[in-house]
C-alpha cells in the first residue's frame, strides 16, 4: 500500500501511520468487502476499517487536513450498515469511513435494562444479545441494519406503537466531532450535543457508542425468551379508502402492545391492488391478543394467513449479507396526523403510476405522540402514520414531482426513509425551530462540513 493517493490531477497528504493498518483501497483484496451499500456501488479513493475510538478520531483528522488541502471537495462517509435510503454512506472518488468492526454489544444492568452497544453492530446481533437478558428494544424491521445510522435518524420499528422511536431510548452516547475530541453526552453531560445526536444524523460527528433503556419482557411457559406474537396476513383488495378505513378502526380497538404496517402492491388480474399486514404484539399470548389477530382476518378478503409465537431475536435475526449495491430503490415519505379519504385518494393515484413499485403504510401512533416536540432532534410528535412510497430509481424525478401533493398534508419527513437529498426535503425533516437549533449546534461542532455526505441543513 502506498503512503500517497492520487485522485486525477489532485494530490493527497500521505496516510498517517497509525492509520495504515486499516487503510484500503482499489488494489487491496478487502477493497470489495467494505465499498458497497445496500443500494449502490461506491469507488471510494480510500476506506477505513475502524477498530477503536482512536481510529475514528485519527480518520476524522486526517479527512479535515484532506480537505484543507485539495483542490476540490473531497466526499467522505460514514458507514455501519449500509441500509440508509439516502445512500449517502458510500460515495465515489472520496472517503469512506466504515464501523462496522466496532460491533460490541454489552448488558450493563439486565434489571433496570440497560445495555450499550456499538455504532458497528446491527440490530439483529442485539436483539439477540439483549434478548438472553429477557430485553427488548424496537429497533431496524431487518437484521442486518446498522446501529449507527438508525440509532441517530430516528428508527421506527415493528415495536413503535409500545416503544417510540429507537432514538428515544437513548440515555448516553459517546460521540467524535469534526475536531476529532471525544464527547460522552447525556442530559446531564453536553445536552445540546446530546439533543442534536438523537435524531441529527450524522451531521454533528460520529456517535461510536450508545447506552440504551431497553424493556423487559418475562419468558413462557414454554421457554422462549422475549415472546411476541407474528402475524403475517395477505389481502386482495377491491377498494383502498375502504381497506385503510377498516385498518384504522381495528387498530382502534387494539393496545399499543400490538404494531401493525402494510405493504400494498399492484398486481396482475382481478383486482389491482394486494396489501401485506405485518402484525407484532409483544409479550405471551393472550386472549385479548387472540381476539385481535383474529379480527384481522374482517378486513378485505384474505389470501394468505399465519401466526406464530416466536422470539423477538428470531424475528429480526442477521443473516449477515454482504453489502453489493445491488438493491437500489428510491423512496419518498410523509408523516401524517390522520389517514382520511383525501389523502387515501392521492396514494391510490401515486400507486398507480409506472414508476411506483409500491406503498408502506405504518401506525406509529402511541409512545412517540407522548413525547415533547423538543425531546430530542425529531420533532413529528403529532405523527400517527407513516407512508412511504417505492419507486424506480430511474424515474425518481416524475415520482419527487407527482409527490408534491402528498407535501400538503404532511407534518415532516423521516429523514433516513427518504432518498431524495435536496434542501427542501431535509427542511421537511428538521422544521422550523428544530431546523434551526440543529443547524446553530452542527456549527459549533463541525464548522468546515467535514461530515459532507450527511444529510445537513
Amino acid at each position: 500500500m502506498t503512503n500517497i493517493k492520487q485522485t486525477g490531477t489532485q494530490d493527497w497528504p500521505p496516510i498517517p501511520e497509525e492509520l495504515q493498518s486499516i487503510c484500503l483501497d482499489s488494489d487491496d483484496d478487502q477493497y470489495s468487502r467494505f465499498q458497497s451499500n445496500y443500494f449502490q456501488v461506491g469507488h471510494p479513493a480510500l476506506i477505513f476499517v475502524a477498530k477503536t475510538e482512536a481510529h475514528v478520531s485519527e480518520v476524522i483528522m486526517y479527512v479535515a487536513q484532506l480537505q484543507r488541502l485539495a483542490k476540490d471537495a473531497v466526499p467522505f462517509s460514514i458507514k455501519s450498515g449500509g441500509h440508509g435510503l439516502t445512500k449517502q454512506s458510500i460515495n465515489q472518488n472520496g472517503v469512506i469511513l466504515d464501523l462496522s468492526q466496532m460491533n460490541r454489544v454489552t448488558v450493563l444492568d439486565a434489571e433496570k435494562g440497560i445495555f450499550e452497544t456499538q455504532c458497528g453492530a446491527v440490530w439483529g446481533d442485539v436483539a439477540a444479545k439483549i434478548g438472553q437478558s429477557g430485553l427488548i428494544l424496537s429497533s431496524g424491521d431487518f437484521g442486518d441494519t446498522g446501529v449507527g445510522g438508525l440509532a441517530t435518524a430516528g428508527g421506527i420499528g415493528l415495536l413503535v406503537r409500545k416503544q417510540g422511536l429507537t432514538i428515544d431510548r437513548i440515555i448516553s452516547a459517546t460521540v467524535i466531532t469534526g475536531d476529532g475530541n471525544r464527547h460522552v453526552v447525556s442530559e446531564e453531560h453536553e445536552p445540546d450535543l446530546f439533543w442534536a445526536l438523537r435524531g441529527g444524523s450524522s451531521q454533528i460527528g460520529v456517535v461510536t457508542n450508545f447506552v440504551f433503556q431497553a424493556d423487559a419482557v418475562p419468558q413462557t411457559a414454554q421457554g422462549v425468551s422475549v415472546p411476541i406474537m407474528y402475524q403475517k396476513i395477505s389481502y386482495d383488495l377491491k377498494d383502498l379508502w375502504q381497506f385503510l378505513r377498516h385498518w384504522q378502526q381495528w387498530l382502534a380497538n387494539c393496545d399499543y402492545d400490538l404494531s401493525s404496517l402494510l405493504m400494498i402492491t399492484k398486481q396482475e388480474g382481478g383486482n389491482p391492488l394486494a396489501a401485506t399486514a405485518t402484525n407484532v404484539w409483544i409479550g405471551e399470548s393472550t386472549d385479548k391478543m387472540k381476539t385481535l389477530l383474529r379480527a384481522s382476518k374482517n378486513l378485505e378478503q384474505v389470501v394468505e394467513y399465519e401466526w406464530q409465537q416466536m422470539s423477538y431475536a428470531d424475528l429480526v435475526k442477521a443473516p449477515h449479507l454482504d453489502n453489493k449495491g445491488d438493491q437500489d430503490a428510491y423512496v419518498k415519505n410523509v408523516l401524517v396526523d390522520q389517514l382520511d379519504a383525501e389523502i387515501v385518494l392521492k396514494l391510490a393515484k401515486l400507486i398507480a403510476l409506472d414508476s411506483v413499485m409500491g406503498l408502506e403504510v405504518r401506525a406509529i401512533d402511541g409512545a412517540i405522540n407522548m413525547r415533547a416536540i423538543n425531546f430530542n432532534a425529531w420533532a413529528h410528535r403529532q405523527a400517527k402514520f407513516f407512508i412511504a412510497v417505492w419507486c424506480d430509481p430511474t424515474m425518481s424525478d416524475d415520482l419527487n414531482q407527482q409527490f408534491k401533493a402528498l407535501h400538503l398534508e404532511n407534518l415532516g419527513v423521516y429523514g433516513a426513509y427518504s432518498s431524495d437529498i435536496s434542501q427542501a426535503e431535509t427542511k421537511r425533516v428538521w422544521p422550523s425551530e428544530t431546523g434551526r437549533r440543529l443547524h446553530q449546534i452542527a456549527k459549533q461542532y463541525d464548522p468546515n462540513q467535514i461530515f459532507n455526505q450527511s444529510r445537513r441543513i
